[in-house]
């Protein structure tokens, strides 16, 4: 059976379903997308893993996994990871030209590396590594 997509729309309506706009987020010059499992590595995948909130806080901005609520973190071990995914990390973002930017921890001055599938804080250096873009995603959420 057929539903028809007027029906679809009511519903979603009368639902109170938002749209959201998330993030996928690219390494730039890559069709690879920033991925949560745990952890954060580079996957060609487009599924709600790779799917990235963006929140305005005093000095910056957190970025979280919109459906694991994993904060982002970058390559760290086991012990450190637990810890920091479930405290958020304030991040700035830097123009880097061409549509893309520049991933910025204000609290130690590194900027997120793309290096050996993961991302790796680094000191900043203008190369192509440390770029990323942000590709806009809206997807309708139910209400809670």
């Amino acid at each position: 059976m057929k539903i028809p997509i007027g029906l679809i729309a009511t519903l979603m309506n009368s639902a109170s379903a938002a749209l959201v706009t998330y993030y996928q987020i690219q390494p730039a010059g890559t069709t690879d997308t920033l991925h949560a499992t745990g952890d954060l590595r580079f996957y060609q995948a487009n599924d709600y893993l790779n799917v990235w909130a963006i929140s305005p806080v005093d000095g910056g901005a957190t970025i979280k996994n919109a459906f694991t609520n994993i904060n982002s973190y970058i390559s760290c071990d086991d012990t450190a990871c637990a810890s920091v995914a479930q405290q958020p990390t304030t991040f700035t973002f830097e123009d880097a030209g061409a549509g893309a930017y520049r991933v910025c921890n204000p609290a130690d001055g590194l900027v997120w590396t793309a290096a050996d599938s993961t991302i790796k804080p680094a000191p900043a250096d203008g190369s192509q590594a440390q770029k990323f873009v942000f590709q806009p995603v809206q997807m309708t959420v139910p209400p809670y």
